[in-house]
């Protein structure tokens, strides 16, 4: 399984010339703007940013995950629900029977910048969550970071749905779990 990676944010402070009466560093002497200067500036016909050391990425085609969390000590029968909100369409209508101390990854069903509602029950328990993808900076040459997750945990006969922000520890990093393909444990109703 993916482990995220903690990516430190750079903030970028823009000028507009005139402001303050101070000039841009990339600005000459005679006020005309010199664009050989904005080597490190994000281009906004791109979807690229760096930041002097490390280049980021906007990945529009990032598609993200589910993880349900077991982390009781016996095995326990979830239903979850994913409805994309746009058209209603139903992505995932399942049953998993989920071992003790497991976590299940349903990979790639969240599209960025979509909305979901994802349901899950377990027991009498039902929790609701209006999930939206957000779109995250991913450093360059990397195979984690720029995701967020989507967490269904059980816990002490409670069941919670909960969002990871951008590269933030949560749902799918719990070190006292190990984490199988949601697949094998799918069950008929």
């Amino acid at each position: 399984m993916r482990r995220r990676k903690f990516i430190v944010g750079v903030g970028i402070a823009f000028s507009l010339p005139g402001c303050l009466n101070e000039r841009s560093p990339s600005e000459t002497s005679d006020n005309n703007h010199d664009p050989t200067e904005d080597s490190d500036e994000r281009d906004d016909n791109t979807d690229s940013q760096t930041d002097g050391n490390n280049s980021y990425t906007y990945d529009e085609s990032r598609q993200d995950p589910i993880f349900i969390e077991n982390t009781k000590e016996e095995e326990v029968i979830v239903k979850l629900s994913v409805e994309q909100k746009s058209d209603g369409e139903t992505l995932v209508e399942n049953v998993y029977s989920i071992p003790p101390k497991t976590g299940i990854e349903i990979p790639n069903i969240a599209k960025v910048e979509n909305e979901y509602i994802v349901t899950a029950e377990y027991d009498e328990n039902v929790d609701t969550f209006d999930w939206s993808v957000l779109t995250c900076a991913h450093e360059d040459g990397s195979e984690i970071g720029g995701e967020t997750s989507l967490g269904v945990e059980i816990a002490d006969d409670d069941l919670h749905i909960y969002h990871t922000d951008c590269d933030m520890v949560g749902a799918g990093d719990n070190q006292n779990l190990t984490y199988e393909n949601h697949k094998e444990y799918m069950k008929e109703e």
